[in-house]
């Protein structure tokens, strides 16, 4: 039992290093990171292909082939890969252009019902500023993730490498918690 417990701890403990290593890079270079995402799975994709190839010429088909599907799309993926790589930047920019353009929508238009709310209170003699200013920050805040799609998408990488640092730095605290009280 201890041994197995010393064996989670240290793939625990490995794990959390990765959170925290990742979670930092996020932060600290989060204009990089879909292109660094595109560039892998491109990668990948390109050694899958070239692998498959290798593999269908040499006549291993092995358990790779679904109804013989996968030596024809190897090229395919080899191709999709390369061209990956060569737009890699240009998809990563598109990618992060279209993710604020809806969340700017979907914020504009969680504001406008704010702001309906708000004024429809006042018409009928609530107190309804506080929900017409929520309204109005939020469609500015929507036509910011519109107007500044970077900016808005380093802001959320960095919440999402905090949160991974964060993670790890936890999970190692409760790591070295539990292991004292055994």
């Amino acid at each position: 039992m201890g041994e197995m417990f010393n064996k989670f701890k240290v793939e625990n403990i490995l794990g959390s290093v990765l959170m925290i290593v990742v979670g930092v890079f996020l932060i600290i270079h989060p204009d990089d990171t879909l292109s660094i995402i595109a560039y892998g799975i491109s990668a990948v994709m390109v050694i899958m292909g070239i692998i498959k190839i290798v593999g269908y010429l040499k006549g291993s088909k092995g358990d790779s082939t679904v109804n013989g599907l996968n030596e024809y799309s190897s090229p395919w993926n080899l191709i999709a890969g390369i061209l990956l790589i060569i737009f890699a930047g240009l998809i990563a920019t598109v990618l992060m252009n279209l993710i604020s353009f809806v969340l700017g929508i979907l914020i504009i238009g969680s504001g406008a019902i704010k702001l309906e709310q708000g004024i429809t209170m006042n018409k009928n003699g609530g107190k309804g500023l506080f929900v017409i200013i929520l309204g109005v920050v939020a469609i500015a805040l929507g036509v910011i993730c519109i107007a500044k799609p970077s900016f808005v998408n380093n802001i959320i990488t960095q919440l999402i490498g905090a949160g991974l640092a964060y993670g790890g730095v936890t999970d190692i605290l409760s790591t070295a918690l539990v292991s004292k009280s055994k």
